[in-house]
């Protein structure tokens, strides 16, 4: 994850119930395994839907959230866009919540069996990020290595 402010890109996860300030993102601890439950299990498995504000997430591990609690972070952090991953979407990315959040997908054809394309998203200063959208490779075309 990262989050663009409107002077800077900073590398990021996503968001918390419990961290309201980009600085309070940065004090959690993530050299370790993701645990079940607290801030760092929360950055990592939460996800955005709409109509909600904070809600238990059926992943059984983080919440669900909604554009309201996007755009607050945003505005108290002085940002213009979450990017996050952690959750498939078939097209590759998706901006939503009227463009303040992306989620980018970065495995084509996850598990070989859902048939999504991918996106990588290249960001620059100054500017909004771009992403480009990939497919996978058919094992037709696919390079085999000998020892």
């Amino acid at each position: 994850f990262f989050f663009s402010s409107r002077r800077r890109h900073t590398r990021q996860r996503s968001v918390s119930w419990a961290r309201r300030c980009v600085q309070e993102t940065d004090t959690i601890e993530r050299k370790m395994e993701i645990p079940h439950e607290g801030p760092f299990c929360d950055l990592m498995w939460s996800d955005p839907e709409e109509g909600v504000g904070w809600a238990h997430n059926a992943r059984g591990a983080g919440y669900i959230f909604g554009p309201k609690v996007v755009e607050e972070f945003n505005h108290r952090n002085d940002l213009k866009l979450i990017c996050r991953s952690h959750q498939l979407v078939q097209e590759g990315h998706k901006f939503i919540f009227n463009d303040q959040l992306v989620t980018v997908w970065s495995a084509p054809n996850y598990c070989y069996r859902c048939g999504n394309t991918a996106s990588i998203m290249i960001v620059e200063d100054g500017g909004p990020g771009k992403c480009v959208s990939f497919s996978s490779v058919s094992d037709a075309t696919k390079i085999k290595h000998y020892r």
